[in-house]
Parts: structure tokens; sequence; C-alpha cells
């Protein structure tokens, strides 16, 4: 009988891997795009938030062109120093572990 119950919680409250969409937080809000075509501008040649608000700008001071930048914005875990960074806190924290495991 308890096993039936723990079966029925696991089943209730696993969620299946993939579940979820990853969400781009560098990603130009709708908000954003909507505005760029109100003013007359093209909403696919920004790729960032950042991008979309420099475009806005120009847009609303009457230059109309649109210029991507040639080098986007990428997270910090996403640049190389950054994934050295994170290959040295993985490393250290499996060390912690095996440590504290040890003790």
């Amino acid at each position: 009988m308890p096993g039936n119950i723990v079966k029925v919680l696991l089943n209730t409250y696993l969620v299946p891997v993939g579940a979820y969409d990853y969400v781009n937080p560098y990603a130009p809000t709708s908000r954003q795009l909507a505005y760029i075509e109100s003013l007359g501008g093209n909403s696919r040649t920004v790729g960032t938030k950042k991008e979309a608000s420099k475009y806005i700008d120009r847009l609303k001071s009457g230059n109309t062109r649109a210029v991507r930048s040639s080098s986007p914005e990428k997270p910090y875990f996403e640049t190389i120093p950054g994934q050295i960074v994170k290959v040295l806190l993985i490393f250290v924290a499996v060390i912690v572990g095996w440590i504290v495991v040890l003790r």
C-alpha cells in the first residue's frame, strides 16, 4: 500500500524533461517590437533588447538606417573566459563535495 502512494506522488509531481522552454533574457520584448513597427521600422533587424532600444532611438530621431551590431552581446558564461570560470567552479564544487562526503 505505501509503495502505491509513493508511485502516485512521484507521477503527480514529476515534470518531464524538456517540458519548459528556454527564455532568452536578451531577446527584445514584444512591446519594443510593436513600437518599432509603429514607428515604421523593421522589427526583424534587431536581435537584443539593447539593439532594439538603439534602433528605436534612431527611428525617433529620423535616422531610419538599421545597422545591426557586428558582435551582439553574449552572456558571460558563453564567452571563453566565462567557460573557463564555469569549469573551475564545477571542479571546486566536486572537490568540496568529496571532502564533505569523505569526512
